[in-house]
């Protein structure tokens, strides 16, 4: 079986597949996905990008005079940002608590914290943000990544929102939709649910925050090279692309999926092929209506 030679076929006969039953689509369970996740962001420079606004917004609080910061972090998982983070920040953190549903990512976690050198008080809550039991409050939270797994994004954000101190700030990573996006969603059982991106943030936010964010656009990629199943580091980019176990696909699916992915590779300066990994940054500061112009183009597909 040839894969179709458009980017928009392909995605059509991929999901006709696996919507009739015929492709076999397991998902990541929670030490997989774990897995799978540390090695898609240390194949990026996109976390790195993402760190360096978190630092940038936490030090406009510091200079402010608002420190030593009480810091949230939801969704944190296995800490990879969290961790660097707090290592840039130590002097300047109060206090830091991560909240995620994921044991594995809590447990990998709380191990880098105990074997690394001292860091501020924390703690890491092995729940969802909707069900922690606490009604403290935080001069910085913020989270990355999160909101395609929320079911209920509203109340959420409006948690978020109540836990943040007067003139604290809140900070949203959040992807816009390109063309992975989409192909995550033929194989993501969830795909209903995950169907919302920066767009969709930006206009929830519109909703429920009295003034606008500043926003920041983040353009970063991955070298095409890395996504080859030859590799246990490929295959790994691989799962956290589509949020499914790439080995019981049949190999027919496996080529259209590489297919799609070099229709969506793009050139940089260099010659290098990457593959576009954008994402969005909404600032929201408690109490000091802002406006900020993009930093770098979207990466749309």
């Amino acid at each position: 079986m040839s894969p179709p030679s458009d980017s928009d076929a392909l995605l059509q006969s991929l999901d006709d597949a696996i919507r009739g039953g015929t492709v076999p689509v397991h998902a990541l369970d929670d030490r997989r996905y774990v897995k799978a996740h540390r090695a898609f962001e240390q194949s990026s420079p996109q976390q790195a990008q993402i760190r360096h606004r978190l630092e940038a917004e936490a030090r406009q609080l510091i200079e402010a005079g608002r420190g030593p910061l009480n810091v949230l972090s939801v969704g944190c998982g296995c800490g990879m940002l969290d961790h660097s983070l707090l290592v840039h920040l130590t002097e300047h953190v109060e206090s830091f608590v991560g909240v995620d549903p994921n044991p594995a990512a809590v447990a990998h976690f709380r191990q880098t914290l105990s074997s690394k050198r001292p860091l501020p008080p924390t703690r890491i809550e092995c729940t969802r943000f909707e069900d922690l039991q606490s009604d403290r409050r935080y001069d910085f939270i913020y989270c990355s990544h999160v909101f395609y797994y929320v079911e209920d994004r509203v109340s959420t954000f409006q948690r978020m929102c109540s836990q943040l101190r007067d003139g604290g700030t809140l900070v949203i990573a959040h992807a816009p939709k390109t063309a992975m996006n989409a192909l995550a969603q033929v194989f993501w059982s969830e795909h209903q649910q995950a169907d919302f991106f920066d767009d969709d943030l930006h206009q929830l936010i519109k909703t429920h925050w009295p003034s606008p964010p500043a926003t920041h656009d983040i353009s970063a990629g991955i070298p095409r090279t890395l996504f080859s199943d030859n590799t246990s580091q490929g295959t790994l980019l691989l799962e956290f692309l589509l949020q499914a176990e790439w080995a019981p696909l049949p190999s027919p699916v496996q080529d259209q999926v590489q297919s799609y992915i070099d229709r969506h590779t793009q050139s940089v300066p260099g010659g290098r092929a990457v593959l576009p990994h954008p994402v969005t940054t909404f600032a929201l500061r408690h109490g000091t209506p802002s406006r900020s112009g993009s930093s770098g183009a979207k990466n749309a597909e």
